[in-house]
């Protein structure tokens, strides 16, 4: 850790890349940022809606958990979004969800001057229990 780093192989598997969670809900200090907040609920309902289902019946983002990102080289490769979600039919059906996110490259500078309708992602998986 504060030395040279033993692991000299480009094969070893965690020396170039990270996760790093940046919200969880029993985290208190310091104060959650509203835009991670936000983004996580985004998220959350994309995932929800991704199936199916007609609209009348997709559960509904309730409570956010849990925010953690996946990057490789410096570069974001997924987001875990872990959150609860309501039957709009069944208010006593309640999941909790984990999703994984992932961008569509390039996602650089220039696409964040771009309506929010052409940034691409992709989910990967909705697990639930």
């Amino acid at each position: 850790m504060y030395g040279k780093n033993p692991h000299k192989s480009p094969d070893f598997p965690g020396r170039y890349s990270n996760w790093q969670n940046v919200y969880h809900h029993l985290d208190t200090s310091p104060a959650p940022k509203p835009e991670v907040v936000s983004l996580g609920l985004v998220l959350g309902q994309l995932a929800m809606d991704a199936g199916d289902q007609p609209e009348s019946s997709r559960f509904r983002v309730e409570e956010l958990k849990e925010v953690t990102t996946f990057q490789n080289r410096d570069k974001l490769e997924g987001i875990l979004v872990r959150f609860t979600a309501r039957s709009p039919k069944d208010p006593s059906a309640v999941i909790e969800v984990e999703t994984k996110v992932m961008p569509s490259w390039p996602l650089e500078g220039k696409t964040f001057g771009m309506p929010p309708s052409t940034i691409r992602y992709k989910i990967g998986s909705v697990r639930h229990s």
